[in-house]
């Protein structure tokens, strides 16, 4: 015989991943220390739960795979993280990944920064 079919549960009070990206991904230099930036992002529009952290995730080689670029995490819902130690005049790309309990969201776009160059007297 054939059984009947288990009745369809509606919720909507559960949680979910984040299901779009951070937003409004910016990179500057820090003033004064040309080797560290500051990335900035705003929270997803549908972060489907309390944002627990963000993955920030950066790479001089936009094609690499994800698991071979580098992981900065970020605790909590702060907006903005500085990374040191860069490489000079070196374009380097972000993604950014937001978290809740249930794990993780979408990446944000690659976003581009060059890193300045040497800071010193000018030639010229």
């Amino acid at each position: 015989g054939s059984s009947g079919s288990s009745g369809t549960a509606h919720g909507t009070t559960f949680e979910l991943v984040p299901t779009s990206p951070p937003k409004d991904v910016t990179v500057v230099s820090k003033e004064g220390k040309p080797k560290t930036i500051i990335v900035n992002w705003q929270p997803p529009s549908e972060a489907n739960g309390k944002i627990t952290g963000y993955i920030i995730y950066y790479s001089t080689d936009v094609n690499a795979e994800i698991h071979d670029w580098v992981i900065e995490p970020v605790v909590g819902n702060r907006l903005t993280h500085q990374i040191q130690e860069l490489t000079l005049d070196t374009p380097y790309y972000f993604k950014i990944q937001a978290r809740n309990s249930k794990g993780m969201g979408p990446m944000s776009e690659a976003v581009q920064f060059r890193t300045p160059k040497a800071s010193g007297p000018s030639s010229g």
